[in-house]
């Protein structure tokens, strides 16, 4: 009697699965064998599975690696495995395996918890840690550079955003450093770590802000997606990052601000806002409201004709009129752009009643901040025209 394949049955044999993985070329039958495994998943704990580290590590090669329209469901359906993994409140225990390929800061009950399989891995067999997070740099670097490169990105942007709930992946993607270690001339790494050059574009979240222009809306609003939700899960981790590369994230916002794609520059200024009036931010917030050529790119966006730009420019711009101890340039663009700022914040109102309310107070204390804004005494123009 001839055995049933794998598209020819309901099931998949639990071990038959890592084999199918790393072996089939044909997207419908990996699509079938991970049908069967997110049953399995969402049927909890009744259900026979065993998800080794290995096998997690191979979703993720399929993932990164079969980019192309045939393998769009199989990517799908990655993303849920992934999620379902997580939703169960394990994300310790996925970190372990992701990161390390054994337990490490989770016990053997919270794995078996977790339906993850860690059994015959131990210290001898496991892959030594710093291979192990090498390789996962490697699967983050892509999921990043899949926003901007892979058409049907979704899949790829959701395992990214996934992993940005894991508190030790986390902790990689907003590193400063770059994902892969930058090496001398003659490919050897650097004898201190002191001494390597940061490169933002290497970083993780550098790598996702390359497409923060993206020529398609999906593409576009995916990154946005994402360095949004990596910039905002945990701020306090967040502020060195945007410290650390502050000229960089205001040349990618003046980018998005001065280009032509919309999309862009409304997810840029939802961003901008958000560091803007949350203390979290730690000194990145104030830094940023010091920027002058962040507020020079505001300014013209006034003029919107998208009342929902003109909606997140008065909040950001809000920011830098408001602001005690304002720096002399801010000071200076200010005074002498204060004419015109006046007449914005007296004409802006939203459509809202309710905002209106709120907005009518808020619009009198700016207005005079403006009002009492001072021309620069001569020894902070001469000063500001040294610096210039």
């Amino acid at each position: 009697m001839r055995k049933k394949s794998v598209q020819e049955t309901d099931e998949v044999p639990n071990e038959r699965l890592p084999h199918i993985l790393s072996s089939s070329d044909d997207p419908t039958e990996v699509n079938k064998a991970l049908v069967v495994l997110l049953r399995r998943l969402r049927a909890g704990a009744g259900e026979p599975i065993s998800l080794s580290p290995a096998t997690l590590s191979q979703l993720l090669r399929i993932l990164v690696g079969r980019t192309d329209d045939a393998w769009l469901e199989v990517r799908k359906k990655i993303a849920f495995v992934f999620s379902e993994l997580l939703s169960k409140d394990n994300a310790d225990v996925l970190a372990d395996a992701l990161l390390y390929g054994r337990l490490h800061t989770t016990t053997s009950s919270e794995a078996r918890a977790s339906r993850i399989d860690f059994g015959g891995v131990d210290e001898n067999s496991a892959p030594d840690p710093f291979t192990s997070l090498k390789k996962m740099k490697e699967i983050l670097g892509k999921l990043a550079e899949a926003h901007g490169t892979v058409e049907r990105c979704v899949p790829a942007a959701d395992v990214f955003r996934t992993f940005l709930r894991l508190p030790a992946l986390l902790e990689v993607i907003m590193s400063p450093e770059p994902l892969f270690d930058v090496e001398d001339n003659d490919g050897s790494a650097p004898a201190h770590h002191a001494t390597k050059k940061r490169c933002f574009n290497d970083t993780c979240i550098g790598i996702l802000c390359r497409s923060a222009q993206a020529y398609t809306t999906a593409l576009c609003t995916e990154t946005w997606r994402s360095l949004s939700t990596a910039l905002c899960t945990n701020k306090a981790l967040s502020a060195p990052l945007l410290l650390c590369y502050f000229n960089e994230f205001v040349g990618m916002f003046l980018g998005c601000l001065e280009g032509d794609n919309f999309v862009a520059k409304l997810h840029a200024l939802e961003l901008i806002d958000a560091i803007l009036e949350d203390a979290a931010f730690l000194k990145a917030r104030p830094k940023l409201a010091e920027s002058p050529a962040l507020l020079c790119a505001l300014l013209p966006l006034t003029n919107s004709r998208s009342q929902h730009i003109r909606f997140l420019t008065f909040d950001a711009i809000k920011v830098f009129i408001a602001k005690g101890n304002k720096p002399a340039p801010i000071r200076y663009i200010l005074y002498i752009n204060r004419e015109t700022l006046a007449r914005y914040v007296e004409d802006y109102s939203p459509n809202e009643a309710t905002i209106g309310k709120v907005l009518s107070a808020e619009k009198e204390k700016i207005l005079r901040s403006l009002l009492s804004l001072e021309p620069l005494s001569h020894e902070e123009e001469v000063l500001l025209n040294a610096s210039a």
